[in-house]
């Protein structure tokens, strides 16, 4: 019998597949991300890695929609792991690591940034946050671009921090006064991946999804809203990638997505996902086709750290029948 803690966690909670994501692993974050989320070193993935594999035996995306369309057994305890944005770091150093490993994975893109046509706004707010630290910003100039009344670093700081969605275009009003060019930083530091290269991926056995166009807050949208970026970033993928199986991970979190737009996604469109991906941490679904993910980076912890806090949370939660999303 199989006593390790984790195996008595998994069958307790009867919770055997955990589907970790990450972003970018860097020896050295990169400004862009530096101010956004915790980056892993290569060691530190290789640590994650090692824990997973001990724990957990690995599966792809085929593998999980066999079990989803046909039943098909999974193993023991098993774990899926995917990447969000599409940046460089995961061509560069995240993929030579799990090829080494033999761990499949899964690579969720938004087409308006691939081969760095354009950055996503929260990187352009940690561009500009860096910025900040560098150098003295005057900050009546940005009280006179946003309207506020910001009187010092720190204040400056969590409003760069604070812009959403419906109002990114303010970061870009700001990049002069912070003596930043986005234009030049896209092309000299190349955040994203190209296209040859996500082909490349591919090839290799990477699954490429959908994460929408360019990155919003989908409870920010109205559902028209949302099934328009679902359904343009998946034709985009399915006209340049013709992917074996349609996948699509929201971006930031499927909080506020209605069961209307999961009934819309579930019909047999050609232009449907056959899975998708939250990423609320261990919970339940009541949606089959429907998968949350467990964040890696919010906090400098470890995966041992993070998979034993989530199934703990899991039980905690399932005491209270809290442990199952409703929508």
């Amino acid at each position: 019998m199989d006593l390790n803690p984790i195996s008595i966690l998994a069958s307790v909670s009867r919770n055997r597949m955990i589907m970790p994501f990450y972003h970018a692993i860097n020896d050295r974050p990169p400004v862009h991300l530096k101010h956004l989320y915790h980056i892993f070193t290569e060691e530190q993935f290789e640590a994650d890695l090692d824990f997973l594999l001990k724990h957990f035996q690995p599966i792809s995306i085929g593998d999980l929609l066999a079990f989803v369309k046909n039943s098909r057994p999974l193993p023991k305890r098993c774990f899926l792991l995917t990447f969000d944005d599409g940046l460089r770091e995961f061509g560069e150093v995240a993929f030579p690591i799990l090829k080494k490993k033999g761990i499949p994975s899964a690579l969720f893109v938004n087409p308006y940034f691939v081969d760095n046509k354009e950055l996503f706004f929260r990187l352009k707010s940690s561009i500009l946050i860096e910025a900040a630290q560098q150098n003295k910003i005057a900050w009546e100039h940005v009280n006179e671009v946003t309207g506020k009344r910001i009187d010092h670093f720190k204040e400056g700081i969590n409003f760069l921090k604070s812009v959403s969605y419906p109002n990114r275009q303010v970061l870009d009003d700001l990049a002069p006064v912070f003596e930043v060019s986005f234009e030049e930083y896209r092309k000299n530091n190349r955040p994203y991946l190209t296209f040859d290269e996500l082909r490349y991926l591919q090839q290799q056995g990477v699954f490429v999804g959908g994460h929408s166009l360019d990155h919003p807050l989908f409870n920010q949208l109205d559902v028209n809203g949302q099934l328009d970026q679902i359904r343009k970033s998946m034709t985009w993928i399915q006209e340049n990638l013709l992917p074996a199986i349609p996948i699509f991970s929201f971006p930031f979190t499927d909080f506020g997505v209605t069961q209307e737009l999961f009934q819309t996604i579930s019909t047999d469109h050609p232009l449907n996902p056959a899975l998708t991906f939250g990423c609320a941490g261990m919970k339940q679904e009541r949606i089959s086709t429907h998968w949350q993910r467990i964040p890696m980076e919010d906090k400098p912890r470890t995966a041992k750290q993070v998979i034993y806090q989530q199934y703990l949370y899991y039980l905690a939660k399932a005491l209270l029948k809290k442990n199952t999303i409703k929508r």
